[in-house]
């Protein structure tokens, strides 16, 4: 049939509408048939004894999008080597082989018309699952379903099936379900209700039986919630026995419990029973915020756990979402999970409140005013007030406030410092985004005197004085000049003193007596005032003799000395 000499060695397990499997020695394949409309393939890798699929799309090439696609992965990512277009040049068979040139395998459940299953063991032929293989176009589920009509009395009339009460029931349920079939594509092909009971002597039982077509989620999520929230015959329904060609349709899995975050939800479950050779499933966890009509779909394969889990991420802070589970395989969808609700956990909120002012109130400390505009929409769980935090260099300090506060003095700070202060909202979940603000506290008086204060006598009669500007842990502000003052040690009669500017370091006294003590102090000052002293005591003497902390009783002994 495909009339290719490489593939003479190829072992058919199955064909059937174009799609042609087998074992080609120790390699898988898979060939896609079609008349003048072929897709080429990938080369993937075969892990030992582990289930996985590839996944076919196929159309009617007629139509303006049909065609084959071949996915390989969730997210859809097209073979780029597949030629959508008819091609009477190319051969009308090509095939995709599964052998060992790529380490593992990364593909996920999500399928369109038609998933193919293998599993290798040893190299040896392919197993049961092959038999299964369709086009599912022709593929229905017909099941049928045991309720109790909860909200129904039981009447005897619906006994008789010729009596109106049970026509009227029958009728009524027809226009519902026409309706319902028309709100899913018409996927639900039959459906007819019969056997009506009593159950307990109160409420009616009944037999639904369906056959649906390719079904999917969302045909059987219409069809739950029909059942569920009581617009099916005016009356909630309680399904007490399922029974369906397809084993597994029946078997709902049972959320068994949660982990909640802020943004993520992971979901615990387990699996359905599955034969070693049956066909393994996949599930779709769907999702949606209350409030919205759009839900989102993670599908998942599934590990070799009984127990396994599934993690639904990018959601909101503090926000209740509706999930369920839907288990599919290659037949489609099945019926879906129990409706659950979570709540995220909160978080900080994602806006900040608006800072209308930050001032310095004295040299260590600072104001700050905020508004109470953080949007709702942004609070990401219940704003119980707000946080204010204030960083200078490596150092950050807090305080929190409840919900009226809209201002705090902030106190303790250093003097003539650059702060950044922030605020933020803040929930149970933590603090938010912050806004904020740089300023600087007042000025205020130096604390120190100017720096490494030195004196030289540079003759008999003269003192040059030099210095550095205050250490700036000290400076506490600008300093705007320098003040010198020459003082009599003795007499402590202040005889000279010289005002400068900020870039003048040195002064130099002249006409002083020789070897004479001196005090000599250097003070700074800035807008706030003058700061202390630098203050040493010397003595006048030679040219280039350095003298310190000398009395003018040390320097007549020395006199007296020398006239000896």
């Amino acid at each position: 049939m495909l009339g290719n000499s490489d593939m003479q060695d190829f072992q058919q397990i199955t064909g059937h509408k174009g799609f042609v499997v087998g074992v080609n020695g120790s390699i898988f394949q898979i060939f896609v048939v079609s008349e003048n409309y072929v897709c080429s393939s990938d080369t993937m890798a075969v892990r030992r004894n582990l289930w996985s699929h590839l996944v076919f799309s196929w159309k009617d090439p007629g139509l303006q999008d049909g065609g084959l696609e071949i996915y390989r992965d969730g997210a859809r990512v097209p073979n780029t080597d597949c030629n959508k277009k008819p091609d009477s040049n190319r051969t009308l068979s090509q095939h995709i082989t599964l052998g060992s040139r790529i380490r593992e395998l990364g593909f996920s459940t999500e399928f369109d018309n038609l998933a193919i299953w293998y599993k290798s063991f040893n190299q040896s032929r392919l197993q049961a699952p092959w038999t299964y293989i369709r086009d599912n176009s022709s593929i229905s589920i017909d099941a049928y379903l045991d309720i109790v009509l909860l909200d129904i009395p039981w009447d005897p009339n619906l006994a008789d099936n010729k009596s109106n009460e049970y026509k009227n029931l029958v009728e009524e349920f027809n226009n519902q379900m026409s309706n319902l079939n028309n709100s899913v594509n018409g996927n639900i092909l039959t459906a007819e209700i019969s056997s009506f009971g009593q159950l307990d002597d109160v409420n009616v039982t009944a037999r639904i039986y369906l056959r649906l077509y390719r079904s999917t989620w969302k045909t059987l999520l219409l069809l739950q919630e029909t059942f569920e929230n009581g617009t099916l015959l005016n009356s909630r329904i309680e399904i007490i026995n399922c029974s369906a060609n397809d084993d597994h349709f029946c078997r709902v899995p049972i959320i068994s419990g949660t982990d909640r975050w802020s943004r993520q939800l992971r979901l615990y479950f387990r699996h359905l029973p599955i034969r070693e050779i049956g066909i393994i499933f996949g599930y779709k966890v769907i999702t949606r915020e209350l409030g919205s009509f759009s839900w989102k779909v993670l599908s998942k394969r599934p590990d070799m756990n009984v127990t396994t889990h599934m993690d639904i991420g990018n959601l909101k802070p503090f926000t209740n979402y509706s999930v369920r589970i839907f288990p599919y395989s290659f037949r489609g969808d099945r019926l879906g999970s129990k409706l659950k609700i979570y709540q995220t956990k909160e978080e900080g909120p994602s806006a900040a409140p608006n800072i209308t002012s930050v001032f310095n109130t004295s040299s260590t400390s600072l104001f700050v005013t905020w508004l109470h505009d953080i949007p709702p929409a942004k609070y990401n769980g219940i704003l119980i007030g707000y946080q204010v935090t204030w960083k200078e260099g490596t150092v950050i300090s807090n305080h929190n406030f409840g919900l009226k506060a809209d201002s705090y003095n902030i106190t303790g700070l250093k003097k003539y410092r650059s702060y950044r202060v922030f605020v933020a909202g803040r929930t149970n979940g933590g603090v938010g985004v912050e806004n904020y603000k740089d300023v600087m506290t007042d000025e205020d008086v130096p604390t120190e005197g100017p720096d490494d204060l030195n004196i030289q006598a540079t003759s008999s009669s003269s003192l040059l004085v030099s210095w550095r500007d205050v250490k700036p842990c000290c400076r506490n502000g600008i300093t705007r000049g320098y003040h010198a003052f020459l003082t009599d040690h003795d007499l402590q009669e202040n005889i000279s003193s010289v005002i400068m500017n900020e870039t003048t370091l040195s002064v130099e006294f002249h006409d002083l007596l020789p070897y004479y003590a001196y005090d000599v102090s250097v003070t700074a000052f800035n807008v706030k005032g003058i700061g202390p002293a630098s203050k040493t005591d010397v003595l006048t003497g030679e040219e280039g003799r350095r003298l310190g902390r000398l009395s003018n009783y040390d320097a007549d002994a020395d006199a007296d000395e020398s006239n000896d």
